[in-house]
């Protein structure tokens, strides 16, 4: 009977190269997932996070994100998703996934450094944006370009982080409305 024989230097870089994966790599093969190519998908995807008012978010993020409390009133009613751990590498519109559109702050990065901890984060998203994003793809792709010719460089700030940026003071980052978009090789001429 012939047993299969693997070099050790093969076995040496099977091990080496499975440890040094990235969780995103990690997530992307085990979940397989596709682009968001439509409305319904965007919605879809949405709906499987469980959603929190502003009222009810944790006192210590309030204290975190907005320590003078300028925007509460603006803020009040509005409906956060809670992400954990490696769900932010889910695909929401096009091959654009969700940590491109949290808020880049110390909440993200503790997640992403303990990403098997599952720590929470809080998304304000309207997903009127996501759907414009949307747009722009299946129009870039009408035209010949290449529609993943862009990435998404922030979305949602909260308060303390917006004034950190040297945000608008009643940008639309802050109730997750926008997004910076920066263009790459579109026109596939680079």
């Amino acid at each position: 009977m012939n047993q299969l024989k693997i070099p050790f230097y093969l076995f040496f870089f099977l091990i080496v190269f499975t440890a040094c994966q990235s969780d995103q790599d990690k997530f992307d093969q085990e979940t397989a997932q596709s682009e968001v190519e439509s409305k319904s998908r965007i919605d879809s995807i949405l709906d499987q996070f469980p959603s929190i008012k502003y009222s009810e978010l944790p006192e210590s993020y309030h204290k975190y994100s907005d320590p003078f409390s300028n925007f509460k009133d603006q803020l009040w009613n509005s409906e956060y998703l809670v992400v954990k751990g490696d769900e932010v590498f889910q695909y929401v519109v096009g091959k654009s996934r969700i940590d491109d559109f949290l808020a880049s702050d110390g909440y993200h990065k503790e997640n992403l450094e303990n990403i098997s901890e599952n720590k929470l984060q809080f998304w304000l998203v309207d997903k009127k944006m996501l759907y414009m994003i949307l747009e722009f793809i299946e129009v870039l792709e009408e035209k010949g370009y290449n529609k993943y010719g862009f990435y998404v460089r922030e979305s949602h700030r909260h308060p303390k982080l917006n004034k950190a940026r040297g945000g608008a003071s009643k940008s639309q980052h802050l109730f997750g409305k926008a997004a910076d978009l920066v263009i790459e090789d579109i026109n596939k001429d680079a």
